[in-house]
């Protein structure tokens, strides 16, 4: 209160003693708080003091126990060590003893057999000896914990070579308890590692690919054809036979003659160039073979890649079944799906009927029909032919085989298991396989899905590279023991005339007018890598109306194809732009020039491609039209096939292209306006 009334009234309210008093009061108050203040500060400087304390002891503690652990740790470590070392010194000398018992035991052995050899010799050589082996025997003794192996190598050297100088010393032949001479290492040269091939792939029959007069029969002499087929291959035109039809029909003839029952025929696999009469070995010992048969089942299958190559085997075919009871059927996309159905089988009261001997087909719709048609199968089928048949193995083609011999397998007679009596009754049938290809496989896994019975392989080589080789084409039946047979080593017919074009990128269009306005060629056939590129080419060239150009493609319908090949067989057309769809068995006659705008991707594109000249014995040529950065990669796969003929270079001067600039950027902007209509189009 005395405080407050000294704030309001004023310090005059109070006497002097008062206010004295009250300051004296105040000075207290104040000192006691800030004795209270520094003891509290104090007390928390000693609780932290206190603190720190604390945790420098457990941090001391804890490194002390750290150290005594890794002391510890080092002792252990320090014994494991010294009981390793001591096991480890147990081990050498144990080693080591063993190492001295065998150095032992094999010094015993020199010395007995050095005895044995000097017992046989002359007196002075076995005095010689006799001091030479004293000392070394003195030494061993000496010596014997401290001799090391290179010691007794050295050793041994000297006596051998004291056996050589020595020509009075008789050597005596090795015995049968000799020791082991240790020195160096005899290294020998090994040669090199050859495939280890099937029989029937490492010997095969070697037939020419030559189709001259030297090398062909003729018809009116061959006793394994009846007068009918003879009539046939007449009418055709047919007057000899090539070397692959005179050897694949008489051997086949040959096996269904003396075929015994129960014991299926050998499989044929023929490799031969395009042109060399492969249809005719096929078609011609079917027809022999199934000539006589009285009930109609489909005994023969005929699988080919494309259903151009279909109808025009089909047309093979019917020409040689004329005065037969065969028929012939073809399903390959030609006719419609119902169309084919009606074609090839009936129903009847008694169950389907099928109204063809011989099928000729292409694998897609050979699957719709197994699939789709009622009552078709293969159950009786005999021949399997498979032409073309390392595009149909591939893996585009790989569901029909799989079908197909299931199909075939579906009939009871084509089984063994169970064993009934009626299986007795019908006897095990095997389906007889013809595998023929200008670029026949070697893959075993493709081969082996075939399930091919003791298979007989004809082969076709060069006969102009074994001329110079000094070799015998006819009659050769092996090659010989140290010639490898590889069937990556493909052939072109020998009549073919090969040349290369080297231009630039742009000039390919002209090289080609080049060779069609500056050369005599009537019928010619250009190859490209895709059908873009061949409507391109086929647009840009109709500027030049004195050549007469026509493209061929998957794009076009089926009448279109067949009308264009028509028009190009009449010589309508002089020059037909194809795709590689094209390059497979096509046979069109009257082709004297093969062109390949585009660089053929392998050795085998580029055999099917020129094979579609030079066919039957005729003339033809093939040129290549190449840019500076493929020549390398073409001349290297040129080497690899069988041929010895080196390919020409065609020398072109720059002035030969200039006649043609000035129509060529005409046709190229045309070129444009259509290219760009016909995207509006779509």
């Amino acid at each position: 209160m005395d405080l407050f009334r000294i704030e309001r009234f004023g310090a005059e309210c109070l006497d002097e003693e008062d206010v004295k008093a009250k300051e004296m009061h105040l000075h207290k108050l104040i000192e006691q708080r800030r004795k209270k203040r520094k003891s509290n500060i104090s007390e928390e400087d000693e609780t932290k003091t206190l603190k720190k304390k604390k945790k420098k002891k457990l941090a001391d503690d804890t490194e002390e126990c750290k150290q005594e652990i890794v002391v510890k740790e080092k002792k252990l470590k320090k014994k494991k060590k010294k009981q390793s070392d001591d096991e480890e010194e147990e081990k050498e000398s144990e080693a080591e003893k063993q190492k001295l018992e065998k150095k032992k035991k094999s010094k015993t052995k020199v010395d007995e057999s050095i005895g044995n050899a000097l017992e046989n010799s002359e007196d002075e050589s076995s005095i010689l000896r006799e001091d030479s082996t004293d000392k070394r025997s003195k030494k061993k003794e000496n010596s014997l914990e401290g001799v090391e192996i290179e010691e007794i190598n050295e050793q041994i050297e000297e006596e051998n070579e004291e056996k050589h100088n020595n020509d009075d010393l008789q050597q005596e032949p090795e015995k049968e308890h000799s020791f082991p001479i240790l020195g160096k290492q005899v290294h020998r040269s090994k040669g090199p590692v050859k495939r280890n091939l099937p029989r029937w792939l490492a010997e095969p029959k070697i037939i020419s690919s030559r189709t001259d007069t030297q090398n062909e029969h003729k018809i009116e002499e061959l006793d394994f054809l009846s007068c009918n087929t003879i009539k046939n291959l007449e009418r055709m035109g047919v007057k000899h036979l090539f070397p692959v039809q005179s050897h694949v029909v008489p051997t086949v003839m040959d096996m269904l003659k003396n075929k015994k029952p129960c014991f299926p025929c050998r499989d044929i696999c023929v490799q031969s160039p395009t042109g060399s009469g492969k249809t005719l070995s096929y078609v011609m010992p079917v027809i022999e073979a199934m000539s006589k048969n009285i009930i109609r089942d489909l005994q023969c299958l005929v699988v080919l890649p494309t259903k151009d190559l279909a109808a025009q085997v089909k047309v093979t075919f019917d020409q040689c079944v004329v005065g037969t009871n065969l028929k012939v059927g073809l399903v390959a996309g030609v006719k419609s799906f119902a169309k084919e159905q009606e074609s090839i089988i009936t129903a009847r009261p008694t169950g389907f009927h099928t109204l063809i001997d011989i099928l000729v087909c292409s694998p897609g719709r050979l699957v719709d029909h197994l699939k789709l048609t009622p009552g078709f199968s293969l159950a009786h089928l005999k021949y399997m032919v498979i032409d073309e048949a390392d595009r149909l193995l591939s893996d585009s083609y790989a569901n029909w085989l799989a079908l197909s011999m299931k199909s075939v397998q579906a009939d009871s007679s084509h089984k063994i298991f169970p064993l009934t009596p009626a299986k007795f009754s019908k006897p095990f049938q095997h389906v007889q396989k013809f595998l023929f290809s200008a670029t026949l496989t070697e893959n075993p896994e493709k081969i082996a899905t075939l399930e091919l019975f003791n298979p007989i392989l004809f082969l076709s080589q060069s006969s102009r590279k074994k001329k110079d080789e000094g070799q015998n084409v006819e009659g050769e039946e092996q090659p010989p023991e140290d010639q490898e047979v590889n069937l990556k080593t493909y052939v072109v017919p020998d009549q073919l005339k090969e040349r290369m074009m080297v231009v630039e990128a742009h000039q390919k269009p002209l090289a080609l007018l080049y060779l069609m306005k500056n050369e005599d060629h009537q019928c010619a056939l250009c190859f490209t890598n895709s059908i873009e590129s061949t409507h391109r080419l086929f647009l840009l060239l109709q500027r030049f109306k004195d050549i007469k150009v026509a493209e061929f493609s998957s794009k076009l319908n089926e009448t279109q194809r067949k009308g264009i090949l028509r028009d190009f067989r009449q010589q309508k057309v002089n020059l037909l732009i194809a795709t590689d769809s094209m390059s497979r068995g096509m046979d069109i006659r009257n082709v004297d020039l093969v062109v390949n705008y585009d660089a053929p991707n392998n050795a085998k594109t580029y055999v099917h491609r020129v094979g579609r000249t030079a066919r039957g014995g005729e003339e033809g040529e093939a040129v290549t039209i190449l840019q500076g950065k493929e020549v390398f990669h073409f001349k290297k796969m040129h080497q690899s096939l069988d041929t010895a003929r080196p390919i020409k270079k065609i020398r072109i001067n720059e002035q030969a292209f200039e006649e043609f600039e000035d129509d060529y950027k005409l046709a190229l902007r045309d070129l444009k306006t259509k290219v760009q209509s016909e995207k509006k189009k779509i």
